[in-house]
């Protein structure tokens, strides 16, 4: 039998053992009459408690101590605590090096074993094993928060859940290494197996899933939530909900994903969105992309796609609309628009798209397993839809035969992008051609009436006409200089006169004309403008002959 006494005047424990054997393990306590502490102790000390309400249980567990409330249960548990208060120790070394911390749990193998600090909760064997200064951390499972030195309001739970973590604070990891490396990332929630293992400085990020964001090691304010999602981020704000989102995301910063794969082969593109199952882009490298629906790849930077190959109608209850406002355009230049020139090298068509060959094409790059992916749909109610259009190549062709910029060709910006034609834009060149075309039937319509007047004109003078008389188309016909009309005049003529018209029926000149029988009357170019007239001789009333003659530029 072996009896253990101590000193201290508040506390008198005894302890008897007994032959296991026969009477199994007893333990008496007697306390004095002078207790005030109501501290106790088994096989602990071999100096004497202070404080109060003290507990503790193993060799030098806790052999003195001033402080109130502790407990220590486990081969020198809290070995070291001189005056800290209401600890919890249960496992060999546990918090064994608190000296003055308060308000700590640990439980385990040496968990705690350096902690010097207040409120920290840690359950598994070495959690929290090198914190020392850290405070309000809570470590559950294996080496949780392991190398924890200073960090303080950090969560972990997990086998070596936030493991590596030194100075990182407001941290909360759940799961199998869940930010096992981070150490002095702060603000970071990871909640699943290997979920940001590989982080260390990267800060504000979020992960929830198996292996999501396992390989970020300094992005900042990422989230990723689903397996694997953003698996392989190296960057900063990127955005990945569903399985294997952003998976292939290396240095890609600013993108968006979320539906099974989207955007899963993505590297270092940037400012990317793809939404639905296996939205993805045809490259790693195409920025500021994107992609709706489920299946849908779009293939060039800053282009947008919507649905896939599958897909025969895109529909909305108003117009798309496109930004026209006077205030924020410059460099407006009318004459730059080509009208009928560029129309009439259009050839208008009817054709099939055939939407499995275009899939293909845009999906020619990715790895065989994932292009079976995007073959499964049915593209035969796509294919047989029989559309009005043109044909992009002859388009851009005709574009620059007739030197127009246009707009309305989007020519390929890679070698895995498709052309496409925007059908709204053609509305301005059409525009332009009917207001040219409207010119020319306004011209015709005028020159119409002018021949309808001048053949009003000569019919009048045709119905005066003298019998006898003759008059001859000038020589020369154009001319610059000088013309001569030979004329016949009966010598009964009284009065005879040659009158020039313009095409209007305006009267320009007149010459009076005294010769009869035959004659001639010469006319100077330079008493009229260049342009086309119409001459007469008038005897005694009545109308000669009319013919046209044509002064050129001089």
């Amino acid at each position: 039998m072996k009896t253990s006494k101590h000193t201290n005047q508040n506390v008198f424990l005894k302890t008897r053992t007994l032959n296991l054997a026969a009477a199994g393990f007893v333990t008496l306590l007697a306390l004095s009459n002078t207790v005030q502490a109501q501290n106790s102790s088994y096989n602990a000390n071999t100096v004497p408690i202070g404080g109060g309400q003290n507990s503790a249980f193993g060799q030098l567990a806790m052999p003195s101590t001033s402080g109130t409330a502790n407990s220590a249960i486990g081969y020198r548990a809290l070995n070291a605590t001189t005056s800290g208060g209401y600890n919890t120790a249960a496992g060999g070394y546990a918090l064994a090096f608190n000296v003055t911390g308060n308000y700590n749990s640990g439980f385990g193998y040496q968990a705690l074993y350096n902690n010097t600090t207040d409120n920290n909760t840690a359950v598994g064997f070495r959690s929290m094993y090198i914190n020392s200064t850290g405070a309000s951390n809570v470590a559950t499972g294996y080496a949780a928060l392991y190398t924890n030195s200073t960090g303080s309001n950090n969560v972990a739970n997990g086998f070596q859940a936030l493991y590596g973590n030194t100075t990182g604070v407001n941290n909360s990891a759940t799961g199998y290494n869940a930010l096992y490396a981070n150490t002095y990332g702060r603000d970071n929630v990871a909640n699943g197996f290997n979920s940001l293992t590989a982080n260390t400085s990267g800060s504000y990020n979020a992960a929830g899933g198996s292996y999501s964001m396992s390989r970020n090691v300094t992005g900042f304010y990422n989230a990723a939530f689903g397996y694997q999602a953003l698996s392989n981020s190296l960057s900063d704000n990127n955005t990945a909900i569903g399985f294997r989102s952003l998976y292939l995301n290396g240095t890609g910063a600013n993108n968006t994903a979320s539906g099974f794969a989207a955007l899963y082969n993505n590297g270092a593109g940037s400012d990317n969105t793809g939404v639905g199952y296996l939205a993805d882009v045809s490259t790693s490298t195409l920025s500021n992309a994107t992609v709706i629906g489920s299946g849908a790849v779009v293939n060039a930077s800053n282009k947008v796609r919507i649905g896939n190959g599958a897909v025969t109608v895109i529909e909305g209850e108003v117009p798309f609309s496109s930004v026209s406002d006077g205030r924020f355009k410059t460099n407006v230049k009318e004459e730059d628009v080509k009208g009928l020139d560029f129309i009439k090298k259009l050839r208008p068509v009817v054709y099939n798209l055939d939407t499995r060959k275009l899939t293909e094409f845009r999906i020619k790059d990715m790895p065989e397993s994932e292009r079976e992916k995007y073959l499964k749909q049915d593209f035969t109610a796509a294919t047989n839809v029989r559309q009005s259009g043109f044909i992009a190549q002859e388009v851009e062709k005709a574009a620059k035969e007739v030197n127009y910029n246009f707009n309305g060709v989007h020519a390929p910006a890679n070698d895995n992008d498709n052309y496409s034609l925007a059908y709204a834009e053609f509305v301005v060149p059409l525009v332009k051609a009917v207001q040219e075309q409207q010119q020319i039937i306004e011209k015709l319509q005028q020159q119409i009436s002018d021949l309808q007047e001048t053949q009003g004109l000569t019919t009048a003078i045709a119905q005066n006409s003298v019998m006898g008389a003759s008059m001859e188309q000038n020589v020369p016909n154009p001319f610059s200089q000088e013309t001569v009309v030979k004329f016949n005049l009966p010598t009964q003529i009284v009065t005879a006169y040659m009158t020039v018209y313009d095409l209007q029926g305006k009267q320009i000149k007149t010459l009076p004309i005294s010769e009869r029988g035959a004659a001639s009357i010469t006319i100077k170019a330079d008493q009229l403008k260049a342009g086309m007239y119409i001459y007469a001789i008038i005897a005694d009333g009545k109308l000669v002959s009319s013919k046209r003659m044509v002064i050129a530029d001089r």
